[in-house]
């Protein structure tokens, strides 16, 4: 349950992510620091317990990750890096596998227009003249 007479603002996405993992986790108990001290809006210190919440979430519970604060959260592993060491997975699963096509521009291109030049192959340009071929009714000498 939630704290009575606050309202739950939810226009930002770590507190989508906040309101899932308060929806969708597991209380601990005791509760972390600051939400012994009545900081967050739910009476309940939950958290995601999972490999994949504890990696994404650091550890953090769902009233710290509200505010935006979960490396404040005495739960979170930016505070106690060892705290979840055995449930952390480790980087090479959860990078995606080599099938994956990555992308030839080392630089990223979503916002950047034009490319920076080392997006665009490097050639002298005899290949465009060489792939485009006579013009029709041009005479080649």
């Amino acid at each position: 349950p939630r704290r009575k007479g606050k309202r739950l603002p939810i226009v930002r996405t770590h507190r989508v992510l906040a309101v899932l993992i308060q929806a969708t986790g597991l209380e601990r108990r005791p509760p972390c620091d600051r939400c012994s001290r009545a900081k967050g809006p739910w009476k309940e210190c939950v958290a995601v317990l999972s490999p994949e919440g504890a990696q994404a979430t650091r550890g953090a519970c769902a009233n710290c990750l509200w505010n935006n604060q979960g490396s404040l959260c005495s739960f979170s592993t930016l505070s106690y890096p060892f705290a979840l060491s055995s449930v952390v997975l480790p980087i090479s699963q959860i990078t995606p596998p080599p099938s994956h096509r990555t992308p030839p521009c080392k630089f990223p291109v979503r916002h950047q227009f034009p490319r920076p030049r080392a997006c665009y192959p490097r050639h002298d340009g005899s290949q465009l003249w060489e792939s485009a071929g006579p013009r029709e009714g041009a005479s080649v000498r």
